[in-house]
């Protein structure tokens, strides 16, 4: 909706734009800590959240090399042909996790998993990870174990208080146990307005919880699109009329 009149702008689905803004979440604290040398990338995860997530960690680092793991051969497999033929990048589907983790500059988790899908010990010095899944009071689920946690250097996430409010996965119990604190861990507003440190040394290992969904990335997200896709001419204009009210002669919005 425009902003101003309250006029529909678009409808678009949301099952498309999901993903995508949560993809670029995790770009925007790639751009402050990936190192600025990675060519090597670790994927855990092939499905709606996985294929945006890679897109853009390549658009931002255009990695030699691509390692993905899921624990079913044929769908990591499919995923490594569709984007080999799309990318300059080798991208190689591999049984092994370990193998994922090990030599890649950056290791991102986009899965279903309801527990750490690597070991913490395998993440050379140097590596940013960058991880999706976080659990709730429901649900105590984590795609990292707490080991990565303790190895990270920084720790970010979007919303502090979030972590807190859903207790979300090992970062919750670590902060409750007082093994981190509120200072451990940085937002990432506060890292892209430069009131939190950013990596210091190749060595860092670098964390960032993209822990919350919110409506302002569906707003900026759709937006970009909207725009896009006038300018090419793309999509179905729909008459106005049809998604507003009329009463004594004027128009009114939904």
């Amino acid at each position: 909706f425009d902003i101003e009149s309250t006029d529909l702008e678009a409808i678009m689905d949301d099952h498309y734009l999901s993903p995508l803004r949560v993809a670029a979440t995790s770009g925007v604290a790639a751009q402050h800590l990936v190192p600025q040398d990675a060519t090597r990338m670790g994927l855990f995860g092939t499905g709606e959240q996985a294929g945006p997530q890679l897109e853009v960690f390549h658009h931002l680092c255009d990695f030699d090399e691509i390692a993905v793991y899921s624990p079913t051969r044929d769908h990591r497999e499919e995923f490594a042909d569709q984007y080999n033929d799309q990318f300059d990048a080798t991208v190689q589907a591999l049984e092994d996790p370990q193998a994922v983790v090990e030599g890649s500059d950056v290791v991102v988790t986009a899965t279903n998993s309801n527990d750490p899908v690597f070991d913490g010990a395998w993440l050379d010095p140097g590596t940013h990870v960058s991880t999706t899944v976080g659990g709730d009071y429901s649900s105590e689920r984590d795609e990292i174990d707490a080991t990565t946690i303790h190895r990270a250097d920084r720790i970010y996430c979007n919303r502090f208080q979030q972590l807190l409010d859903d207790r979300q996965g090992n970062l919750y119990e670590l902060l409750d146990s007082g093994e981190l604190t509120r200072e451990d861990v940085a937002e990432l507003g506060e890292l892209v307005a430069g009131e939190a440190a950013s990596r210091d040394s190749s060595e860092e290992i670098t964390l960032m919880k993209n822990n919350c969904g919110m409506g302002l990335q569906f707003a900026g997200t759709a937006s970009l699109i909207h725009d896009r896709a006038k300018k090419r001419d793309l999509g179905r204009e729909l008459p106005q009329e049809w998604f507003v009210t009329s009463k004594d002669g004027e128009e009114w919005s939904p």
